[in-house]
C-alpha cells in the first residue's frame, strides 16, 4: 500500500515540476473517436480499417499505422501524415490536395517520410502534396494528379531514388 502511494506522489510531484519549468501538457491522441475533420490520430494503429469516404482534412495522422487500410475516395486535404504507415493501403479517388490558404499554418498535405508502398493511389490527388523521403514503391499511380507534389528524395515506384527538387514528377 505505501509503495502504490510512493508512485502516485512520485507521479503528481513529477507534473507539477513539469509544469513549473513551463513545460507542454501531455496531449493524447483521439485514437478511439471515429474518423472526422481535424482529428488526432498520431501513432494510432488503424491498419484495415474501412476509412472509405471519410472526411479526414486536416487530421493529424502523423506516424499512423493505416497499413491495408480502405481510404477510397477518403478527403485527407491538408493532413499532416508524416511518417505514416500506409503500405498496400486503398486510396483510390482519394484527395490529399494541400494549396496556400490565406489563414491557414498547413499549406500542403504533409506525407514526408510516409510509407506508401504498394498502396494504390489511383485517381488521387496529390496536387501540391509534400512526398519528401517517401516511400512509393510499388505504388501504383494510375491518373494520379501529381501537380506541384514535392517528391524530392522521395523512393519511385520502381525503386529508384527521386533527385532534390522533383517537382510534379521524378527526376
Amino acid at each position: 500500500m505505501q509503495d502504490v502511494t510512493s508512485l502516485k506522489l512520485s507521479r503528481i510531484l513529477l507534473a507539477l515540476i513539469g509544469l513549473a519549468w513551463g513545460a507542454a501538457p501531455i496531449a493524447w491522441a483521439d485514437c478511439p473517436q471515429s474518423a472526422k475533420p481535424g482529428i488526432d490520430w498520431t501513432n494510432c494503429f488503424k491498419a484495415g480499417r474501412d476509412l472509405s469516404g471519410a472526411n479526414l482534412s486536416y487530421a493529424r495522422l502523423s506516424g499512423a499505422k493505416l497499413k491495408e487500410a480502405n481510404l477510397n475516395g477518403a478527403v485527407l486535404s491538408y493532413a499532416i501524415l508524416t511518417s505514416t504507415g500506409l503500405q498496400s493501403a486503398k486510396l483510390r479517388g482519394a484527395d490529399l490536395s494541400g494549396s496556400t490558404l490565406q489563414f491557414t499554418m498547413m499549406h500542403r498535405a504533409d506525407l514526408s517520410g510516409a510509407n506508401l508502398s504498394e498502396a494504390m493511389l489511383m485517381m488521387t490527388n496529390l496536387t501540391g502534396a509534400d512526398l519528401t523521403n517517401a516511400n512509393l514503391k510499388g505504388a501504383i499511380l494510375v491518373d494520379a494528379v501529381l501537380t506541384d507534389a514535392d517528391l524530392s528524395h522521395a523512393i519511385w515506384t520502381d525503386g529508384r531514388r527521386c533527385a532534390s527538387g522533383s517537382i510534379g514528377e521524378c527526376k
